[in-house]
């Protein structure tokens, strides 16, 4: 736990020197997803990522040089966002009170990643490129880091970490595109309607996705839409510049995966470890609420999730909140 805070504090000490003299042009984002209303402790139990997005105003020339390197982004766009984070995953399987190697059930994993992406608006789509580089293992401090969450809250300590995925160095690169259309009802009221395609590569994810987002409120077109959620998840934007007062909506959304390699459920890559056999085909089913005043935004999501491994014995909850302010 002391670890991925010095982690998170050393990430802050290297942006915000270059942060002092940008415009108030970036958005700060701490994403929180947990299974603890479910209430369960299994699967992907939790997730937790801080981010920073900086609008054209606030890039520095350093972060234009790096976005200008990637070859099939659009060169000419109404909008270009780059952003930088560092997220913490866990990983576990339904008895956590057991010190043995549980067979028949998914392995403990964590994962700790930073993670560079770039969000591009053209016309009515916008594209995302993300690039993940992380470590699973022990070295990720997952087990650290819910032990002592476990012992704040005073629930049961986990006991099986030491069975879990050995340490490994790993990589994401995605890609996605996304198509808005916003139509009024009338009487102040909008619906936006997001049809989004997308495709991840690497050693701890292998996927394609599809799916779509309906929303439903006012000042739809102040916002890029839903904030996104910790991958494997369905899209959103970081990043939000109104001028509107008030915007807030309900949305609905489900997107469809065609998942060649998952390594929380496959085992480790390079060395022989414990895995289960996935479902090569997951949908996510989400709700949700956003309400954004005065550059603050709040979300709130519940996610239903198939599932995600053959001998899992139900689909799996869990839910979402994403706290973000322009700065």
């Amino acid at each position: 736990m002391r670890l991925f805070l010095s982690i998170i504090l050393s990430l802050g000490f290297f942006l915000v020197p270059g942060l002092a003299s940008a415009s108030k042009d970036r958005v700060f984002s701490l994403e929180v997803e947990n299974d603890v209303l479910t209430p369960t402790d299994r699967n992907f139990t939790n997730g937790v990522r801080v981010s920073v997005a900086f609008g054209p105003a606030a890039q520095k020339p350093w972060m234009t040089r790096l976005a200008d390197g990637i070859p099939f982004l659009a060169k000419t766009y109404q909008r270009r966002i780059i952003g930088f984070a560092l997220g913490q995953n866990m990983y576990t399987p339904d008895d956590t009170t057991s010190f043995n190697l549980i067979v028949d059930d998914r392995p403990y994993a964590g994962w700790l990643y930073g993670e560079f992406w770039v969000e591009v608006a053209h016309g009515d789509m916008v594209d995302y490129f993300t690039l993940q580089v992380g470590v699973i293992g022990p070295v990720s401090v997952a087990d650290r880091t819910q032990r002592a969450y476990h012992r704040f809250i005073g629930v049961d300590r986990p006991n099986g970490w030491d069975n879990q995925l050995g340490n490994e160095p790993g990589i994401v690169l995605g890609v996605q595109r996304t198509w808005t259309e916003i139509l009024g009802l009338g009487g102040g009221f909008e619906v936006g309607s997001s049809p989004h395609l997308g495709a991840v590569v690497g050693n701890i994810y292998t996927y394609a996705a599809a799916g779509w987002t309906l929303r439903l409120g006012q000042n739809l077109g102040e916002e890029a839409g839903p904030p996104p959620r910790i991958s494997p998840g369905l899209p959103g934007s970081r990043y939000f510049k109104t001028s509107a007062k008030v915007v807030w909506y309900f949305f609905a959304a489900v997107e469809g995966r065609a998942v060649a390699r998952d390594i929380f459920l496959d085992g480790n890559t390079f060395a022989s470890s414990h895995g289960v056999d996935k479902k090569n085909l997951v949908a996510d089913f989400q709700l949700g609420a956003v309400l954004l005043i005065d550059g603050i935004r709040i979300s709130y999501t519940h996610v239903f999730r198939t599932r995600e491994f053959d001998l899992q014995p139900a689909n799996h909850e869990f839910s979402g909140v994403n706290i973000a302010f322009r700065f």
